[in-house]
């Protein structure tokens, strides 16, 4: 039923591979004997000492040659226009009276006379609230707008939460936190 010979081979084939795994596994503490022995430690530390130079210096000159700081590698991050902004007169998001609701190339527009001066009341707007007619609008998605086909050049700030027109104006993105 059982083959002998069959056995003794498997039991040869599991010693040798024991022997070699455990060779394999005591094979760095054996090399770190013969090095740090007490015969030519001043070669040895030598070596050591030139080996840790030339490791550091192969990472510097990885880490140096790594970067590429070309800005087609690295956009920035494409923001929208599409959304509720809110314009103030003054410098001050809380003052806001006029918020600009950006939609598939229209723009809406909504005013308030005496505003609270919170993103709750500009969230609890409807459509029926914006004042008659719409502006139109196309965005080239980086930083020309053409609001009511007047080109300007913008720029986003505040991780695309607040707008900068190149005439000074600004908006303000309604769910951010910008100020």
């Amino acid at each position: 039923m059982f083959d002998i010979s069959n056995e003794n081979a498997t039991k040869t084939i599991k010693r040798l591979y024991y022997y070699s795994i455990t060779f394999l596994l005591h094979l760095p503490q054996i090399l770190l004997d013969v090095l740090f022995s007490e015969k030519n430690l001043y070669i040895k530390t030598y070596k050591i000492y030139t080996m840790k130079k030339l490791l550091l210096f192969s990472a510097l000159f990885i880490f140096a040659f790594s970067c590429n700081d070309r800005s087609d590698d690295n956009p920035l991050p494409a923001y929208t226009i599409e959304g509720k902004w809110l314009w103030s007169p003054s410098e001050n998001r809380a003052d806001a009276n006029t918020m600009y609701e950006f939609v598939d190339g229209n723009v809406y527009t909504y005013y308030c006379n005496i505003c609270p001066g919170d993103d709750a009341y500009w969230n609890s707007l409807e459509s029926t609230d914006r004042i008659p007619g719409s502006d139109t609008y196309t965005f080239d998605g980086d930083d020309t707008l053409i609001w009511d086909e007047i080109s300007q050049a913008i720029t986003f700030e505040c991780d695309g939460g607040k707008i900068l027109f190149e005439n000074g104006g600004k908006l303000w993105r309604l769910s951010s936190d910008c100020q």
